[in-house]
């Protein structure tokens, strides 16, 4: 950045069993709701076969149209659906086109 100014915007990109977003995922686990299930055989090598699985990853296309063929990672769509959903929620969605942008990913 060439004499720019730097600012961290913080943002929540949710990609979770319950759906795609914060705001679904906080409603769901307030409301009680389990995002836990029996995985089945798909995971047959671990001990114990109850996990919380992304079934649905429809809002990637959705949300990524112009990749085709998608990505053929489930993981990263997800860290993509991620990122997407967290500069929406710091409105940097409709920003002005800027230098440059980080995705810090946890």
């Amino acid at each position: 950045m060439s004499g720019g100014r730097r600012v961290f915007v913080s943002a929540i990109g949710a990609v979770t069993a319950h759906g795609v977003g914060w705001p679904v995922t906080r409603d769901a686990v307030a409301a009680g709701k389990t995002a836990l299930g029996r995985a089945g055989d798909a995971v047959a090598a671990l001990a114990d076969r109850t996990l919380s699985l992304v079934r649905d990853l429809g809002a990637f296309r959705r949300e990524f149209p112009e990749l085709s063929p998608p990505l053929p990672l489930r993981e990263s769509q997800m860290v993509l659906l991620a990122a997407r959903e967290a500069m929406r929620g710091a409105s940097l969605d409709h920003a002005p086109a800027c230098e440059a942008v980080g995705v810090f990913l946890d």
